[in-house]
């Protein structure tokens, strides 16, 4: 595919990453079992962010594995149109199509389709129908809920822990003992856990 997609950009260094360890595992499974996930939850959660790093994952265990990645850009049939090489159709419609077919070839590496912000949903049900039949893993990112034919995986807030290493690995100075106290009482609130809030918050 091109690179068109923010997955493909890049994200941010794997030890700022931190407490989606069981995550990342989740998506590893899922892709050897080709399953089709819709990656899901609120704006700024980090469902870009954790696909990335599982795309970080796959290099760095250097596992064989076809990735194409897709920018969603008004449908499914524009998105797939733009995303994939040397595609040959005479419109969107047919060069989509060809895009299913290359996704659909057998070969002995597996094949992952990751499209990054799926957050809306055209009318075309058999082009949805023909992802979820895919007979490669596809993870979805949205912030709907539910995608017929893709199983929810919600990314959630990160533990107390995990967000306050967020906030103080993107803090220009070393907090004392009694302000990671004040912040770990500010973090018990679970609504302020929200990873690029707590990224701007630490920065400022």
């Amino acid at each position: 595919t091109v690179n068109n997609s923010e997955l493909l950009s890049s994200s941010m260094l794997s030890d700022h990453f931190y407490g989606r360890e069981n995550e990342l595992f989740d998506l590893r499974e899922a892709l050897l079992l080709k399953k089709k996930l819709l990656i899901t939850g609120i704006g700024g959660i980090g469902k870009t962010e954790l696909m990335q790093q599982f795309l970080n994952h796959i290099i760095n265990r250097h596992m064989k594995v076809r990735i194409a990645a897709v920018q969603f850009d008004e449908s499914i049939k524009e998105s797939f149109a733009r995303s994939f090489l040397n595609l040959t159709g005479s419109n969107a419609q047919e060069r989509c199509q060809e895009a299913f077919h290359i996704l659909s070839s057998e070969t002995e590496v597996p094949a992952l389709l990751m499209i990054d912000n799926m957050n809306t949903l055209e009318d075309d049900v058999q082009l949805l129908n023909q992802l979820a039949s895919l007979p490669c893993a596809v993870f979805i990112s949205s912030r709907m809920p539910r995608i017929d034919g893709f199983t929810p995986y919600p990314v959630s807030e990160p533990d107390i822990k995990s967000s306050s290493l967020i906030f103080r690995g993107n803090c220009s100075r070393v907090l004392s003992e009694k302000e990671k106290d004040v912040l770990d009482n500010y973090l018990q609130q679970t609504s302020v856990r929200h990873p690029l809030s707590l990224m701007f918050l630490g920065k400022s």
